[in-house]
């Protein structure tokens, strides 16, 4: 078959709208002339009429969604004789960070590296391309249970405090790997070179908003480059709640039923020891 009359679908599941973005964008670098459907995961029944599929998702627990598992579970024959590309949108872009977990073996997180579970999950589908970009988180806009983990992620990050700590609006995303990511779809999937002038398709992630509405000079975090790699270890501390944080929790679940206190409980013993980057 020819390359340029190849159908590709784009499939990804997103929450807060950060990954439905970075899909329209993905869409645009690869180029209109090429044939390319861009879905919710929900809205898929079959991959079947396709050449190639782009599966798209954000983080969850140092994961892709579930109904990114759920997806590539349902279509896991078909996906296995496919050509298929994994991307994620995620709440940290440095992929030489270490994590040490009391009880566990350090291992790297952020970006890429968060593939690890789903590569090894589903093995018959061999991605030709991967990408993790970082994000955008508004802080405003997360829901209760979001904003708490990211809350006890920061309080418990053993380092010179968290990124993302007093900014209502928080990036992460590298542009140029969003970029780099679709120029090689363009090249071994459809054999045509990556696109030199990538500047206009920025303005689907380009954002003027404030990083914070009560200081107009602070800035949303500039993750760097492409290229950078900073290799700075970071240690959280897991396994125990602190008597700050157990009455924070305690707190916000005094509206409701006694049960949401233990439920909460529960989840918070289950947030620091999974660790969930968004």
């Amino acid at each position: 078959m020819e390359n340029s009359k190849k159908k590709g679908l784009l499939v990804y599941d997103s929450i807060y709208g950060a990954t439905a973005e970075v899909a329209y964008w993905i869409k645009d670098l690869i180029g209109k002339e090429h044939y390319l459907e861009v879905k919710r995961q929900g809205q898929v029944t079959t991959v079947r009429p396709f050449d190639y599929i782009i599966i798209g998702s954000y983080t969850r627990r140092e994961k892709p969604s579930k109904a990114t598992y759920a997806f590539v579970q349902k279509h896991l024959e078909d996906l296995s004789q496919k050509q298929v590309c994994y991307f994620l949108t995620c709440g940290d872009s440095d992929e030489t960070q270490l994590l040490n977990i009391p009880g566990s073996p350090p291992h790297l997180i952020a970006g890429r590296n968060y593939f690890t579970d789903i590569l090894k999950k589903f093995s018959a589908v061999k991605p030709l391309v991967i990408g993790g970009f970082g994000g955008r988180q508004v802080y405003p806009a997360l829901h209760l249970m979001d904003r708490l983990t990211v809350d006890l992620v920061g309080k418990m990050a053993k380092e010179s405090g968290a990124p993302w700590q007093g900014r209502d609006i928080w990036e992460s995303l590298i542009p140029e790997r969003v970029e780099v990511f679709a120029g090689e779809i363009r090249e071994k999937i459809l054999e045509k070179p990556a696109k030199e002038d990538v500047m206009p398709y920025r303005c689907y992630w380009q954002s003027i908003l404030p990083a914070a509405l009560s200081d107009d000079g602070m800035l949303k975090q500039d993750p760097g480059k492409y290229t950078t790699r900073l290799s700075t270890p970071k240690v959280y501390l897991a396994g125990h709640i602190s008597e700050v944080i157990l009455k924070r929790w305690i707190l916000l679940s005094l509206n409701g039923p006694i049960r949401r206190v233990f439920s909460c409980l529960s989840r918070a013993e289950h947030f620091l020891t999974s660790i969930a980057m968004l």
